[in-house]
């Protein structure tokens, strides 16, 4: 019979049982689920008594086991007793699991004299981006906050930081903000130090507390364990894995959540699911869940978001998000009204498309929202089409035709931008003009004419101002002096100029303001940008008109004289101490 040391010796092997194969050189089936030996190298097979060198206790060969589904009997001492109130008494203990704790962070509760609020009235104030609340802090009479939130509205709860309170290091007191005396401040995430997100109020459920009641008092402090999770250790991507490997190391009961709402089998479902992706997406399940009212989370749900890292935005996108970091299940919630056609189409991605971050459920609706309203009017391609500027050209060489054809169609494309004007941001846009130190202009390609004209424009009505050219090729280097008084004013249009998203980016790392003229809100130009201006021009033959960038570029500058000649008026007439003039209308003096 062949030794295990003669058989060492001559395959340099280690010889070792079969029973001494370790559990983690098994692989599940994939059919049945039993276990499955993997052949392992260097392996040797022992027959006969065992050599002197390998006598000793025999241990007990590794047996395959149907895994438990049964919960784990309770330990007689919970939690807290085993490790008291210091979470740092849990580092051993996850370390042993293999799991170890990179950081414990202390999250506070939100600063003292922080109260909550109830906003009874909402009402924008003109021309500015401001917006005027009266808000129920518990007190005899409503107090009014002025507030540049965007998410400010009637019936939403809100922290409320009254004067006197302390936010950031700083004070507050009642100030005087655009005729009003604002009581205090609504305060953000961010403002209360209890997360990352500074971009709009902290919304909390009208009934999440009596208004005037300390906010400490359903946003406690909390402790926020870092867990450090091995690419091999998916199943700890959750609060649920955490928990069942602290159940099974601690001998504590794990309580598995419910399982939620049973199904109604509804043969009428309203969606329709096309699965066309060709990998990374094997199977999709959506289900219909009606009658729902989306509104802001309840606190302590608001609250373990934020301790979590994420932002709460509503109760339909908070609970997505809950059960993502609970289960380790990702999910999404779509609104089956801005579905367009009722489907949903899972598809990988098409070479050259953009990628589109969405932050949270309240960007989604706005996204699908406003194009679905802008379609119930026709597009400037349906009016063109519709007015004859599309109409085929009998003979293209005749500049007559053409320029019949490309006159149709800038009148139908003026037509829609004067409907448009209203909506259009212009007053808000002229404040960061007149605000700016120095105004850098910046358009390229097929946008340069419209660029050099409003530089032009600007000088001529008093306003710094400097046309970026890329003369030289020395772009990046004419855009190195804007600073944080300064403002870019960008305008691009399909095909966006690579030069000037790069610019883009340049001044905006430098904590320049940015003001872009383009063609949709998704455009790149647009991100990051303080005020976007959305305009479309006819496109024909190819070729893209300028007739309403022009427009949009001239009201703008006029718009800047206008503003600048009236306060010289009010001015000279205040140090006169005479009534002042009535306004006038006439630029005959500036050549624009």
């Amino acid at each position: 019979m062949l030794r295990a040391a003669e058989f060492n010796d001559q395959f340099e092997r280690r010889a070792v049982e079969v029973s001494d194969v370790l559990p983690n050189r098994s692989l599940p089936h994939p059919t049945h689920g039993l276990i499955v030996q993997k052949p392992i190298p260097k392996l040797a097979l022992r027959r006969g008594e065992r050599p002197p060198q390998l006598l000793g206790p025999r241990r007990q060969p590794f047996v395959v086991r149907q895994p438990s589904h049964q919960p784990i009997l309770a330990h007689p001492h919970p939690l807290p007793t085993l490790i008291g109130n210091d979470p740092h008494n849990l580092e051993p203990i996850f370390a042993s699991l293999g799991t170890g704790i990179e950081g414990i962070t202390e999250i506070p509760a939100p600063p003292e004299g922080v109260i909550f609020g109830v906003v009874t009235a909402c009402d924008a104030i003109p021309d500015t981006h401001l917006y005027r609340l009266e808000v129920d802090v518990g007190l005899e009479q409503s107090k009014t906050i002025v507030t540049g939130a965007p998410n400010s509205r009637l019936g939403i709860g809100v922290a409320v930081a009254p004067p006197g309170t302390t936010i950031q290091g700083v004070t507050l007191s009642e100030r005087a903000m655009q005729g009003s005396t604002s009581w205090g401040m609504c305060c953000s995430i961010k403002e209360l130090g209890l997360g990352e997100y500074g971009g709009g109020l902290l919304e909390l459920p009208v009934n999440a507390a009596a208004p005037g009641v300390a906010l400490s008092s359903i946003w406690a402090a909390d402790s926020v364990l870092d867990v450090e999770v091995t690419p091999n250790r998916a199943d700890a991507l959750s609060v649920l894995g955490i928990a069942r490997d602290l159940a099974a190391k601690l001998g504590l009961e794990l309580k598995l959540p419910s399982k939620g709402l049973e199904s109604a089998h509804d043969e009428d479902f309203p969606v329709q699911v096309e699965l066309d992706a060709q990998r990374g997406c094997d199977r999709f399940v959506a289900r219909a869940i009606r009658g729902v009212k989306n509104g802001p989370s309840p606190a302590w749900l608001q609250r373990r978001l934020a301790l979590c890292g994420m932002r709460p935005i509503s109760a339909l996108v908070d609970a997505s998000n809950y059960v993502m970091l609970e289960l380790g299940q990702p999910s999404a919630a779509y609104d089956a009204a801005d579905l367009p056609e009722n489907t949903i189409i899972v598809r990988d991605a098409i070479k050259g498309e953009q990628a589109l971050g969405l932050d949270g459920y309240g960007e989604l609706q706005r996204l699908f929202r406003e194009p679905l309203q802008r379609a119930s009017r026709p597009s400037y391609r349906e009016r063109i089409r519709h007015y004859g500027g599309e109409q085929p050209l009998d003979d293209p060489q005749d500049p007559a035709q053409l320029l019949r054809a490309f006159s149709q169609a800038n009148i139908v494309s003026l037509e829609h931008l004067r409907e448009d004007a209203a909506t259009l941001p212009l007053q808000a846009a002229i404040r960061l003009i007149r605000n700016a130190r120095l105004v850098y202009v910046l358009g390229l390609r097929r946008s340069y004419a419209v660029a050099a004209y409003l530089a032009y424009a600007l000088n001529r009505v008093g306003r710094p101002c400097v046309q970026i050219t890329g003369l030289g090729g020395a772009i990046a280097e004419q855009a190195s002096a804007a600073g944080p008084r300064d403002l870019l004013i960008a305008v691009s249009f399909p095909p966006y100029a690579a030069d000037t998203l790069r610019v883009c980016e340049q001044v905006h790392a430098a904590g320049a303001r940015r003001l872009a003229i383009t063609n949709a809100p998704l455009s790149p130009v647009a991100r990051d940008a303080d005020l976007m201006l959305e305009v479309n021009d006819a496109e024909l033959l190819g070729f893209r008109s300028l007739t309403s960038a022009m427009c949009v570029a001239q009201a703008l500058a006029m718009g800047l004289a206008f503003h600048e000649r009236q306060r010289r008026v009010a001015r000279s007439a205040h140090a006169a101490d005479t009534a002042p003039q009535p306004p006038d209308h006439r630029l005959d003096d500036i050549d624009c």
